[in-house]
């Protein structure tokens, strides 16, 4: 996962004023897990994906960035 997506995040987080540990209730996941994803390369589950993307009511590339920029 790129680091595009991570500042994405943070920015989004930002926006909604949000911490990482509301966010993870929000998604249904642990605390530790959201501290993963917001942190590291880790795969996304398609349901923390879609969870996000609802929350934020965002498109995946505005998330994640566009296609052409993916490895």
């Amino acid at each position: 996962m790129k680091s595009e997506f991570r500042e994405n995040l943070k920015r989004m987080m930002s926006e909604k004023d949000i911490t990482l540990r509301e966010l993870a209730e929000i998604i249904g996941v642990s605390d530790v897990r959201m501290c993963k994803i917001a942190t590291k390369d880790v795969a996304l589950r398609p349901m923390e994906i879609l969870n996000m993307l609802i929350y934020f009511d965002c498109k995946y590339t505005e998330l994640f960035g566009s296609p052409d920029k993916f490895d």
